[in-house]
Parts: C-alpha cells; sequence; structure tokens
C-alpha cells in the first residue's frame, strides 16, 4: 500500500489523479501555488483544484516558491515517501527531490523524450500529430529528462483541442496510476534512460501567438484554433475590434479571394460563413466579437451581416 504521497499541480485536469491517490494510498496531500487575487476588488481566488481537494477533505500546502526555507520544512513536516507532480508550475530544486524515500515523480503528457517542455499538448496538435501519449518519469535537474517508468499511446482525434486532450491523458494514465507507483515502491519496475538524441523541446505561447494569420493554411490554421484552447486563444481584428475564433474547420476549395476575406459558402441550409485563407479556406463555426458572447456563426450573422465581405487581420 502507498503510505504518504504529496501530490503537487495546479490544474482542476489533474483531479482524477489527485482522487485516485485518495482512494489507494493510506495519506495523501495536495501542494499547489498560492491563491491569485482577480478583479478590481482583487479578491481572493481560490483555484478550482483547491476547492475540490478541500470538499475530499484532502491536505492543501500551499506555495509559489522553493526557494522559502518556510515551504521546504512545510514539505518535509509531511515526510511523503512519494512526490508526485503533474501540470505543476515550479521547477523543484535538488532539495525537494531528495526529501521523499522513493523519489520524485512527474506525469508529462507527451511520449518522452518527444515534446519536453510547457507545452507538449499544443505542440503536437499544431504538429498534426495522429497519436500521443502520457509518460511517468523519476525527476531530475534536466527538465523532463529523467528515467522513464510507464508510458501510455493514446490517439488524437481530429476534434480534439488542447483542453480537451489534457483532460482525456490526465483521466487515463489515472486507471494505471497506483500500479506503476506501487511497483516502482516494491522495485519491481527498472526505468530506462530516455534517447537523448530523440528529444526535443516545446516553447511556452504568449497571448501575441494567438493572434490569426490568413495566409496560412486552412489546415494550420484550424490546428492551432485546437492547439490554443483555452490558451492563448486564437484571435483576429475586424473593425478595430478581435474576434476570437472558437471553432472551425478546413474547406477544400478552389481560392478566389483575398487571404482574411469573408465568404458565403452557397449550397447550404442554414447560413455559413468562410475565410479565405493562403491555400483553402476556413468555415467559422464559432465566434466572439470582443465584449460580447460566443455565437454559433448562423446566429452572429443574423445580427451582423456586414461581416460578409469583411477583410479580417492586419492590412
Amino acid at each position: 500500500m502507498l503510505e504518504k504521497t504529496l501530490f503537487m499541480s495546479s490544474s482542476i485536469e489533474t483531479l482524477p489523479i489527485l482522487i485516485s491517490l485518495q482512494e489507494k494510498a493510506k495519506e495523501v496531500a495536495l501542494f499547489t501555488v498560492g491563491d491569485s487575487r482577480e478583479g478590481r476588488g482583487q479578491k481572493r481566488a481560490i483555484s478550482k483544484l483547491k476547492q475540490e481537494a478541500i470538499k475530499k477533505n484532502i491536505q492543501v500546502f500551499q506555495g509559489n516558491s522553493f526557494a522559502a526555507e518556510s515551504t521546504v520544512r512545510l514539505i518535509k513536516s509531511f515526510r511523503p515517501e512519494i512526490i508526485l507532480t503533474a501540470d505543476f508550475s515550479l521547477f523543484l530544486p535538488e532539495e525537494i527531490l531528495k526529501i521523499p524515500l522513493h523519489g520524485c515523480l512527474n506525469i508529462h503528457p507527451s511520449l518522452l523524450p518527444k515534446y519536453r517542455g510547457p507545452s507538449p499538448i499544443i505542440e503536437a496538435i499544431l504538429k498534426g500529430e495522429s497519436f500521443t501519449g502520457i509518460t511517468i518519469f523519476l525527476m531530475s535537474q534536466i527538465i523532463d529528462g529523467g528515467k522513464i517508468l510507464f508510458q501510455k499511446k493514446l490517439p488524437i482525434e481530429p476534434q480534439d483541442t488542447a483542453q480537451g486532450l489534457k483532460k482525456k491523458l490526465f483521466k487515463e494514465i489515472s486507471k494505471d496510476l497506483i500500479k506503476v507507483l506501487l511497483n516502482w515502491k516494491n522495485k519491481k519496475t527498472k526505468p530506462s534512460l530516455q534517447k537523448e538524441k530523440e528529444a526535443n523541446y516545446t516553447k511556452k505561447y504568449l497571448k501575441k501567438d494567438g493572434e490569426i494569420d490568413w495566409n496560412m493554411t486552412a489546415q494550420n490554421i484550424e490546428r492551432r484554433i485546437r492547439a490554443f484552447c483555452p490558451w492563448p486563444g486564437t484571435w483576429t481584428s475586424w473593425e478595430g475590434k478581435k474576434v476570437k475564433i472558437l471553432k472551425a474547420r478546413p474547406l477544400v476549395l478552389e481560392k478566389t479571394g483575398k487571404e482574411g476575406c469573408v465568404f458565403l459558402i452557397k449550397n447550404s441550409k442554414k447560413p455559413k460563413i468562410g475565410v479565405f485563407c493562403g491555400t483553402n479556406a476556413l468555415e467559422i463555426q464559432e465566434l466572439q466579437l470582443e465584449g460580447k458572447k460566443a455565437l454559433l456563426a448562423e446566429d452572429f450573422m443574423r445580427g451582423r451581416p456586414d461581416f460578409l465581405g469583411a477583410v479580417l487581420g492586419k492590412q
């Protein structure tokens, strides 16, 4: 049986992992970043993951840096036999890695050594991968470079967004998690070295990366819409305002208009709108004008028929 396990995460998508640990470990605690301040009144905002942990009577520790000696003492006081991290924003220094008897393990949403770093799911969708996976590995001072304990491969469906795929991956690994941890604790697993020659790293994406370049192919733009959901989102400009493109699909047709030009898709019962791209076109299915609520394309067009014929983006 697992004795004391400290789970470190900042993401609600990792909740299935926390639940699995609570059901099978003698004692589990959550370590997460400190509460943020939001809105004009700067009211304290408690993360969804912390809220769920409190509902389930799971002890919660918080901290924004491991440089603080008080944070290190807090972790040592719990005396974890395993520290497990998933979708966690803080890098664990050597001092933390040495605390648990059975080491610090990380759950990374890619088939390492491919797509190390902060954006493995985004990158897999952007590259048009047909599958991805999830890896449990022993943490070291090399980012996502430790020895591998377990890997599982999953397909990427054509409709998958980064958020949806993350949920699927963490839910799937929660099914195997306890067996993996017990095998590691009982020395039934021989970790394997990663093939450094096959390693590549992802970057952290910024808000500006979400702006659509209509000179790109329709297929690449559609991938960005799915990959950048929810962050950094995909958007374009129209009449001095931002328009978020929330859902779309690429169309194969002979190009007859300027890149970024909005047109009516004919031969359909409902009004459908397309945008010409560098290659082919994109059917816009759901969008959101700045300051307004998200709408299906047909509803948007009823209120803004002047959208037809507009040229989107930087001119």
